[in-house]
């Protein structure tokens, strides 16, 4: 406050209250810390997409995934970066919904590799992203591939191959064990052995043979026909 000869004779303060913004600030940024903080730790890769599918976000996961660094992706399309050039309309087609949904996608150098995405929509600073979870099925897929391989060989064995589990029941009957017993795979499975396949040696056996590692070979019989010789 100046007097009429412009010389300074007070002050006048005023004061605001900013305690629910200074809150809302650490509120704010201990949600981002804990956000970085379980996205670095994540097994899966996480990605946050723009609008324009501009990669905003990537974490260490993604990194391990497509062999990008951080600082190669972000700033990126990721249909540019991750998509086959074939794969770009379904790529487009599936950032733009919610959900899971497989797709093949490309690593730095070229290699293609099987993931699941799920996606969800999000809200931030006022402008649209896509949240990515993407889980690499490469080890999937292979298992998948060997266990189709594995089913082939038991269903068109010669031999009867019947698979137990610890307790005694029958998990798996292959065309064999059907032939050989009489018993459709229907009526076998879920079926505790013992009601289905009398053993010579005792039904101790059985149970003996489920713990050992190696092929045991168990002297059985079928209702009345002759013994058979089981693996």
């Amino acid at each position: 406050v100046r007097s009429q000869e412009k010389e300074i004779t007070g002050y006048v303060a005023v004061g605001v209250d900013i305690t629910d913004k200074v809150r809302n600030k650490r509120q704010l940024r201990e949600r981002e810390e804990l956000f970085h903080g379980i996205t670095y730790a994540a097994y899966n890769g996480i990605i946050l997409l723009d609008e324009h599918f501009i990669i905003t976000y990537w974490n260490p996961a993604a990194e391990r995934i497509f062999f990008y660094q951080k600082q190669e992706a972000k700033g990126t399309s990721i249909i540019d970066l991750l998509s086959p050039d074939a794969s770009h309309p379904e790529w487009r087609s599936v950032l733009v919904s919610e959900g899971s949904h497989e797709l093949t996608a490309l690593r730095k150098g070229g290699e293609t590799v099987p993931v699941e995405l799920t996606l969800s929509k999000a809200t931030i600073k006022n402008r649209p992203h896509t949240i990515i979870v993407i889980r690499d099925m490469t080890e999937q897929k292979e298992s998948e591939a060997q266990m189709r391989l594995l089913s082939t060989i038991v269903q068109t064995s010669q031999e009867a191959i019947i698979s137990v589990s610890a307790s005694g029941t029958i998990l798996s009957w292959n065309k064999a064990a059907e032939e050989m017993t009489g018993i459709p795979e229907e009526n076998a499975l879920d079926a505790p052995i013992l009601d289905l396949i009398r053993l010579k040696e005792g039904e101790d056996r059985i149970f003996e043979a489920i713990s050992e590692s190696d092929h045991a070979v168990i002297s059985a019989i079928q209702g009345t026909s002759l013994p058979h010789n089981l693996w």
